[in-house]
């Protein structure tokens, strides 16, 4: 279908940088993403921006993309550097999408896009970039989660201080709600989100809100190094993941 409504600007394509306004669904499942990237680099275009919200608003974009046309077409900034500046401008956008951005690269004649995934990450309703249930699965409590998270660090300090400085692996959340789990004659709701490989955007950071970087990978891969997915993430088949890819959480006991 792209094929068929791109091939009259062909031409026209060459160099360009293109911004998909469509549903999430095309990024979704790898036939269809994999053919994305294809047509991204059939066409020459030197870069590309995909939204993967399931129902995709673009009026949420507007800050965005309004923050795209001044820095990069305007100004001509490198849209690699100026995308940081850019997620800055940009919380709303991170409340509804992640963010997805592909660039051409030509290295001794061979064309290779560089595909990088964005996401919000709040510790209290998305770290990393994980979605946090709103509603406690146990009881149903739609006020569950302590204002506070736990967490723990890399590694383990004794020194108060120190240890609040270091790297967080993992986020602890536990239902507050007296009442969880009496009813199924169980303790109440816990479970834990490992950090994913990638890491937070400093210069994207407001407040305790941020953007997190997902590791980069090539399409199309190489075939030394072929991954599960050609997704914008190679964290598949490491961890384990609900029908619609979202890295699920897991529940313990403490």
């Amino acid at each position: 279908m792209l094929s068929t409504v791109l091939g009259p600007y062909s031409e026209v394509l060459q160099g360009a940088m293109m911004v998909f306004l469509v549903c999430g669904s095309v990024v979704a499942h790898d036939d269809s993403f994999g053919e994305l990237q294809q047509t991204v680099l059939d066409y020459n275009v030197s870069s590309a921006i995909i939204f993967s919200a399931t129902r995709f608003q673009p009026l949420v974009a507007t800050n965005f993309l309004l923050a795209l046309a001044e820095q990069v077409i305007v100004e001509q900034l490198d849209i690699s550097k100026a995308f940081h500046d850019l997620l800055t401008l940009s919380s709303r956008l991170g409340q509804h999408t992640k963010v997805i951005l592909m660039i051409r690269e030509d290295a001794h004649g061979v064309h290779n896009l560089l595909v990088t995934q964005f996401a919000r990450a709040h510790p209290q309703t998305q770290p990393w970039g994980i979605f946090v249930p709103g509603q406690c699965p146990l009881c149903g409590s739609t006020n569950s989660w302590s204002a506070r998270v736990a967490v723990q660090a890399v590694h383990d300090f004794q020194e108060p201080v120190v240890q609040d400085q270091a790297p967080v692996s993992r986020y602890l959340y536990a239902c507050t709600y007296p009442e969880c789990g009496k009813v199924q004659n169980k303790s109440s709701y816990k479970f834990y989100i490992d950090k994913p490989p990638g890491f937070l955007v400093d210069a994207a950071k407001i407040k305790s809100s941020t953007w997190f970087q997902s590791p980069s990978t090539t399409f199309p891969p190489s075939l030394m190094s072929l991954p599960a997915s050609c997704g914008p993430s190679d964290t598949k088949g490491k961890r384990p993941r609900s029908r619609d890819g979202e890295v699920l959480t897991k529940r313990i006991r403490i």
